[in-house]
């Protein structure tokens, strides 16, 4: 079974809005595979930058949390966004350590 990939608002990365960002309700798992496989995103991790200060906030879950949400409300034009730390389990309960995904702000 191929690695899955990560996408949020239906996106695996590159530019998104910030409305897209708060729309979005979970990180999800994507995979390309002839067979019914599903994996589950369990944890995550925000991470960006505001005013030059790092701010992160985990979830323990695919949800992205009210939290999140508010970092994400502060965010302006141009700030990059990272889901990292993603981790997500298999069919066969392994937990996979999920490579970042990378956003850029637009309006």
């Amino acid at each position: 079974v191929p690695d899955p990939a990560i996408a949020v608002a239906g996106k695996k990365g590159g530019n998104i809005t910030k409305q897209e960002l708060l729309d979005a309700s979970d990180v999800v798992v994507v995979i390309d595979f002839d067979f019914d496989v599903s994996f589950d995103v369990v944890e995550f991790n925000l991470m960006t930058l505001i005013d030059g200060f790092v701010y992160e906030q985990k979830s323990n879950s695919n949800i992205i949390t009210e939290k999140q949400k508010e970092i994400i409300a502060k965010i302006k034009d141009g700030t990059p966004v990272y889901f990292q730390d993603i981790k997500c389990k298999g069919p066969d309960g392994f937990v996979r350590k999920m490579p970042p995904v990378a956003f850029r702000v637009t309006e």
